[in-house]
Formats: C-alpha cells, structure tokens, sequence
C-alpha cells in the first residue's frame, strides 16, 4: 500500500530554508499519516519520488526523514525497492529521547518524585474502578512475585506501577509513569542518583508487603485503599533519594540489560553528562571512541545513530571531525510524544484525566512555592492573555498560562508533560465550539478562569488554586470530542 503524500504551495516551501522547509515537510508527511489511520509498513515513497514530489533538495528531505525517525512516524528502507515507510512508534525509543532531555536539562529527582506521586495515585485509583477479574489475578500474582528470588530490585516495583499504568486504561498516564519509572531507575542504576541511607532488608519486605496490598486493593476495587498503599511506598523513598552530579559511575556493560549498542550509547551519553553538556565539543574521533568504549565500529556507529537520533550528539566527518555533542531539540521530543498518544488512540476523556492530574498537582506547589517574582510573572502572564484578539483560538492561545504555571511551580518535567498534553487540545475541539461568536465565549470563560486561579496562587492559597484549576478544566471537557 502506497500512502500519497501531496505537498501544497510548493512555492512557499522553495522560499523557507532547509532546516525549517525540512520540519514544515516533514509535519505534512505526519499528518498525511495520522489521517489515513497510520498504516504501518505502507510505502510513502522512494528518495526519488519524494524529492520529485515536494521540490526540495535532498539534503532538506533527509532532515525530513531525520525528524520522522526520531518521533516514530516513519524509517528510510535503503536499497533496491526501498523508501520511506510508515513505522511503529516506539514507546521504550521515546521513555529513552526523554532521558536524553532530562540529563541535558539536569532535572532533579525531586522533580520526578514529585510529579510521580500524583500519577501513580491516578493510575492507581482508575485501575480499580476499571479492572477485569483476569487482570486482578494477574496483578496480584505479580506483586505476590516481588522479591520471590531474594532482595527486591530496583526495577521490580517499577514492573508493577508500569502495569497499574496500563491498567488505568489511560494511555498517557501510562506513558508518563512508565518514562518517571525508568528515569529513576536509570539514574539509580547509574549513580546519577542514591538511596541514602541504602533500604535495609527489613524496609524492602516492608515495600513488597505494601504491594501486595496495594494489588489486592486495586483487584478489590478498592481505590482509597489502593492509593494510600501507593501513597506509603512514596513517603519511604521521596525523602532519600539524592542526585549525584558529580559521581555518575558508568554501569557494566551487560548482555542482560538489553542491545549493546544501546548500552554504549548510553555510556556516551553519561559521559557527555559528566562533562557538562559541552555544546560544540568534539569529544573523539571513531578510532578513539572504539578504544575508549572496547566496541567495534558497526556497534560504534550503531550507538551513534541512536545519540543523534536522539538529538545528543552528532558525527562530524573531516580530518577534524568526530562526535559532536548538541542540544536535544525538546520540540523534537514533544512532538514525538504527541504523535505516539496520537498512534496509541488517546482519547479525550483520558486527555481531561490527565490533565487534571497534573495540573492539579502543579498549581498546588505553585501556590505553595509563590514568591513576589512569581506572582508578578503569573500576572503579567494574564495581562498579556487579556490583550490579545477576542477571536483567537482559547485552544491554543491560551495555553501558555498553563505553561507559566509550571514554571511558577518549578517543575520543569511538570511544564513538558502540559505542553505534550496541550499539545492534543486544539484538535479535539468540537466543530460546534470553533465559530467566531463560540471561540470569543470560550476566550472570555477561560481568561477569567485563569485570572481567579492566579489570584489564589499570589494568595498562598492552594486549596483554591485546586478547587478553581478543577473548576476549569472539567468545564474545558464539553467543548472537546
């Protein structure tokens, strides 16, 4: 099957620039995919035919299909009847081009702790007002599993919550704690983070006992119960849990933790971290890179691909040339994230769902965090939303507050995962609610939402906050589809 790809104003694209005229080809290509229901393995076309097509350079076009790779929508076939052709998001490939954002951003572990808490409190409590006796057993067998061969660990528990994830029956909120659950991990695993002091024997058969209680509760349809279980477990580890910037140790490579050229990738990519980020740097060539790794070339450029596909490095050829570090694009990353919720059928109700849970959880710590240069942002935030046109389009103009808020709350995996999310707002809009009289309502509505939720926050007044956040947001669900 031959997906048809048809570029329009072909002599607007000529005009843009390559690295610009690439993403602009390439958000066509993603679109022409999601409508014809992602067809996965369908030919969209050889290089020939699609330069042929868009009128571009094949330098433009390859950065097309770079971006298209990296958010999951497609892969380039070399060889004889080859071409681009639809693919399989990759849920593991996107959790690990978060990992690269986090550790370029240095995102703390009290972010991620304090994020994961509200989400797997939600997962938690709609997977026992939603699941099936088959999958009650399974759960309960799983946590009765934990530690069944010693010690618990580190990745154990973390099987349990991603399951609950599924079985909240919300994909995006799966997702979320799937990514916050390896990211832990990783950073555990790789001395990034530390458990101080170490749990002793005693507090991890405690853990397992909780969750064995909490899936008997979540099996029982016992959410309040099954939420204060998940809610213990946090209150053991939240507070002992403490970054390590400066002692990162490279972990083992292993033929049991997964392909090797992921590994090294990995390695490279804890190296780049150790040393900073240093954008620009060329921090070896391929001879240095497989003596200081021990790999060989085809496993080298095989983890390669992987940092640049991931935006973390990039391979300079030349006399001088070598791996270049860069900045991971966190467009590229929001994009990819938006277009797999799209793939997996998110729904509009599990899209409100999440959305509540984190932005209820973020205006709270705004509000218990506000300082006068805060509140005087958020302000400012609203003054700028009420100056704009009557006409524009609430579902995308006004989604900056949300953004400003997560700032003000200082979590900035909090702002990532509202951007993805605002990200599936605007075309979930009811057809009904996009005329000019219905959009100049909806603007008035959520200006004056967002200003009484300001209000509570420069107050300190985080119940408020919550109640006037909640308020607005279940009033947001009418008017999507």
């Amino acid at each position: 099957m031959r997906v048809p790809v048809t570029p329009s104003r072909l002599g607007e694209l000529a005009r843009l620039k390559a690295p610009s005229l690439a993403s602009v080809v390439a958000r066509r290509i993603e679109d022409q995919v999601v409508g014809a229901g992602w067809p996965v393995g369908s030919l969209l076309g050889s290089e020939g035919d699609l330069l042929a097509r868009f009128g571009i350079s094949r330098a433009a076009l390859r950065e097309a299909v770079r971006i298209l790779e990296h958010s999951g929508v497609a892969t380039m076939r070399r060889g004889p009847g080859g071409g681009l052709l639809v693919a399989e998001p990759s849920r593991d490939a996107l959790v690990a081009a978060i990992g690269v954002w986090y550790s370029y951003e240095g995102i703390t572990m009290a972010e991620t702790m304090e994020l994961r808490r509200p989400l797997l409190a939600a997962a938690v409590a709609l997977a026992a007002e939603r699941i099936g006796a088959p999958d009650a057993e399974d759960l309960v067998a799983r946590a009765r599993g934990l530690g069944a061969h010693g010690r618990i660990r580190l990745h154990e528990p973390n099987a349990v919550d991603s399951h609950i994830g599924v079985l909240s029956g919300n994909t995006a909120l799966g997702l979320f704690i799937d990514a916050l659950g390896d990211l832990g991990v990783t950073r555990l695993r790789g001395g990034w983070a530390e458990l101080r002091p170490v749990l002793s024997t005693v507090e991890l058969d405690r853990i397992a006992t909780i969750y064995r209680r909490l899936a008997a509760a979540v099996a029982a349809h016992e959410p309040a119960v099954a939420v204060a279980a998940a809610g213990e477990v946090h209150e053991m580890l939240a507070d002992r849990i403490f970054d390590l910037r400066e002692q990162g140790r490279r972990p083992p490579v292993s033929a049991a933790r997964g392909k090797l050229a992921e590994q090294i990738a990995g390695a490279i990519r804890d190296d780049i971290e150790r040393a900073g980020w240093p954008l620009g740097r060329v921090i070896g060539s391929e001879a240095e890179l497989i003596e200081r790794y021990r790999v060989s070339r085809a496993v080298l450029r095989e983890a390669v691909r992987i940092l640049e596909h991931h935006g973390a490095a990039r391979a300079k050829r030349g006399p001088s040339g070598g791996l270049v570090v860069s900045a991971p694009d966190l467009e590229a990353f929001r994009r990819a994230s938006r277009l797999y919720l799209q793939y997996e059928g998110v729904t509009s109700q599990s899209l409100s769902e999440v959305r509540e849970v984190v932005e209820v959880a973020m205006v709270r710590t705004a509000a218990q965090r506000v300082t006068e240069s805060s509140a005087a942002r958020l302000r400012a935030a609203i003054e700028a939303e009420g100056a704009r046109a009557a006409g524009d389009d609430p579902a995308t103009s006004f989604l900056d507050f949300h953004s400003e808020l997560a700032d003000a709350a200082g979590n900035r995996l909090a702002r990532l995962y509202v951007e993805v999310l605002s990200d599936l707002v605007p075309v979930r809009v009811k057809a009904s609610q996009r005329s000019a009289p219905a959009m100049t309502a909806m603007s008035g509505a959520a200006h004056r939402a967002h200003a009484r939720i300001v209000d509570a926050v420069a107050a300190g007044d985080a119940d408020a906050a919550e109640r006037r956040m909640r308020r607005h947001l279940r009033a947001s669900v009418d008017v999507l589809q």
